[in-house]
């Protein structure tokens, strides 16, 4: 993945005239909330490290000294009853921990943030610290005028540390930073003098430690995601390794976890999964540091094996850091039609990335923050924790995550464009899977192809292998050029599914379901009437147009060469059908780097699919038996003439759609 913690070389040129700074997003407010800090000493403490206290001199000397600070959020209620207020606690990510101000030629100063702090969290005389804090006030005050008491956590220190041998990445290290602070949210909550002392707050045992929920954002989300194997590990994890007992130790309750644009690599050479709990992942569309997307390949792990509920939100046009309010830097990095959630008519500059593995130059646009972002973070987390978290949770609430289900006006108004997934394998029948059906999949006019995801996977790799043995055809998200050797390093990872290139826009597909619907619906009393049950399909659309096409392609072009513009898509069984949803070609590319391989000069990754759920009503009982198959209706108000063209077994209009596996809910 890329890194920004050092920046190497700056070069400036004006290329716009004009400076236009977006305004601050205002969050909603249903009561008053006190905001504080709390700061204690930096110090050497050996359970952050998985250090046992009793270890020798030795050990302990190789312990760096941290330090437990952030914010604190509070409803502002009086006599609120003992153990009635919920808890949320938000993780940011690793980040830089010194700001520079640099002059840009013409246009001002602009904030990089370009190195760690000292051993006494000290930057450089003419840098200011980082409060990767305060970049989540936004939701803090919101969440704490619905109820909740937040922290909202610093690891400035822990982000300014080298990745030791047993924690590469520092996030088993975040996540017992985060228990410690539980642990002195505990001693605030049952000690009024030291609740006065820290917060200025007396808390009087309002805190409800049995309902406490996690957000976490970039390795901040892995560091949520590890916290809560700690507790209740899921199937493929361990801990084993780790010297404290967590869940002796603390006397707390996990009820959901949320994940926003997370790190997403095996510990300890495992991948693991959120079991147990309600579960939401918040994707960036146009990713300008996990740029190979792993992190969404986290879907099918989850829907697999959490019989929870697993929500997906994607943000088309956010970048990775806007959804923190203090991490400034957007590159652009946009393959597909998205439109970006920062103002656009901003002067850019060239920015030059320089580091051990590569040196690339970006286009910067001259703007420091997303407020369109932020209020679909804001929306997103405040609804996930409200549906799941405390004894008011209402969990219909999170009918919002549904396609479905309409946004709300101001999301509307705000025009940042949102997809919506509801990955639940684990609690749903299936009906169909792409494997299963391959050979029997109908489409009415003939598909040019029909293609398990590692069979399209590697003819998209035959067209890449073509257009890019030079070197000079490349995405600016692929640092070096993979030159003639390229191997798919990263295969797809999804459950059962099937890409199917489509030779008109306007085409319907037919795919055969058997008796299962009627079997299911009898098994499990569901099918009874309209709306009982219903059946849910994953959809998404995206093209390899931009490694298709001849020549290189601007980065316009890049965002364009997938025509049509919009295909809807409607899914019919029997009598029942779905509302049309709208898919655009979000990305086009299917191959892309893959940053957890030893050799990413020649490394690839087939992109991970960001699926969309479509959902119907099951047919009413009358037709159950009679129902054997589900159609998506493809239509477009485009001219398949001007469909442009696509990799596959033939040329001329093409748009290919994936479809996952048909389940009964």
């Amino acid at each position: 993945m890329l890194s920004f913690a050092s920046f190497v070389v700056v070069v400036i040129t004006l290329v716009k005239p004009s400076l236009v700074l977006a305004s601050s997003v205002q969050s909603p407010s249903t009561g008053s909330v006190t905001t504080t800090t709390y700061s204690y000493p930096r110090t050497v403490d050996p359970i952050i490290f998985n250090v046992a206290s009793n270890a020798t001199n030795a050990t302990i000397a190789t312990v760096p000294p941290t330090q437990i600070q952030g914010r604190f959020y509070f409803p502002t209620v009086a006599d609120q009853p003992k153990g009635s207020v919920p808890l949320i606690i938000l993780l940011p990510g690793r980040h830089a921990g010194c700001r520079q101000q640099v002059p840009i030629p013409g246009l001002g100063f602009y904030p990089f943030d370009n190195g760690p702090v000292d051993d006494q969290g000290r930057c450089p005389d003419n840098q200011t610290v980082i409060r990767s804090d305060i970049g989540f006030d936004y939701l803090g005050q919101d969440l704490a005028a619905h109820g909740y008491a937040v922290i909202s956590m610093d690891p400035l220190t822990v982000n300014s540390l080298d990745p030791r041998p047993d924690d590469p990445f520092l996030n088993r290290a975040r996540a017992r930073l985060l228990f410690r602070t539980a642990e002195k949210a505990q001693e605030w909550n049952v000690n009024a003098r030291t609740s006065m002392d820290v917060l200025g707050i007396n808390l009087s045992g309002t805190l409800d430690f049995s309902n406490i929920g996690l957000m976490g954002h970039s390795r901040g989300g892995a560091g949520v995601r590890l916290a809560y194997n700690f507790l209740h590990p899921s199937p493929a994890f361990t801990v084993q390794e780790e010297v404290y007992n967590w869940r002796e130790r603390l006397a707390i309750d996990i009820r959901a976890v949320m994940e926003v644009a997370p790190l997403d690599l095996p510990d300890r050479g495992t991948l693991f999964n959120v079991t147990g709990v309600p579960w939401a992942l918040l994707a960036a569309g146009c990713e300008d540091d996990e740029v190979d997307l792993e992190y969404v390949s986290m879907l099918p792990r989850q829907a697999l094996q959490n019989r929870q509920p697993n929500h997906f939100i994607m943000v088309y046009g956010a970048n990775h850091g806007f959804f923190n309010s203090e991490w400034h830097l957007v590159l652009d990095t946009c393959e597909g039609d998205q439109t970006v959630t920062w103002d656009t008519n901003v002067p850019t500059f060239p920015f030059r990335f320089l580091d051990r593995t590569a040196d690339i130059t970006f286009t910067v646009p001259f703007v420091q923050e997303a407020p369109r972002q932020r209020a679909v973070a804001l929306w997103a987390v405040s609804t996930f924790m409200r549906s799941y978290v405390g004894r008011n949770a209402d969990a219909r609430l999170a009918r919002a995550f549904d396609p479905a289900t309409p946004l709300p006006i101001d999301l509307l108004v705000n025009g940042t464009e949102i997809g919506r997934a509801n990955v639940n394998l684990a609690r749903s029948r299936l009906l169909s899977s792409g494997p299963l059906v391959n050979d029997s999949i109908f489409v009415i006019p003939p598909a040019r192809a029909i293609q398990s995801l590692e069979e399209r996977a590697q003819a998209a790799l035959a067209i890449v292998a073509e257009q890019s043995h030079d070197g000079t055809k490349l995405p600016p998200d692929m640092l070096t050029p993979p030159g003639k050797r390229l191997r798919l390093a990263a295969l797809p990872s999804s459950y059962d599914a099937v890409a199917i290139e489509l030779s008109s826009a306007n085409s319907e597909i037919h795919i055969p379901i058997g008796p299962g619907l009627a079997a299911s619906s009898s098994r499990s009393g569901r099918g009874r009437g309209r709306g009982r049950c219903s059946i849910n399909v994953d959809v998404a659309r995206r093209d390899n147009c931009y490694w298709a096409e001849s020549g290189n392609v601007t980065s316009t072009q890049r965002k364009t060469c997938s025509k049509p513009g919009e295909v809807m898509v409607q899914v019919q069984a029997g009598s029942s059908s779905s509302a049309r949803i709208g898919f655009k070609s979000r990305f086009n590319i299917e191959i892309g780097p893959s940053f957890s391989t030893t050799d990413p000069a020649s490394d690839v990754g087939f992109l991970p699919i960001a699926w969309e759920t479509i959902s119907l009503p099951c047919p009413p009982k009358s037709e159950v038996d009679r129902v054997n198959e589900i159609c998506l209706v493809v239509s477009s108000d485009e001219d398949d003439a001007g469909a442009g063209s696509a990799p596959g077994n033939g040329s001329g209009p093409s748009s290919i759609l994936y479809v996952g596996p048909i389940r009964l809910v």
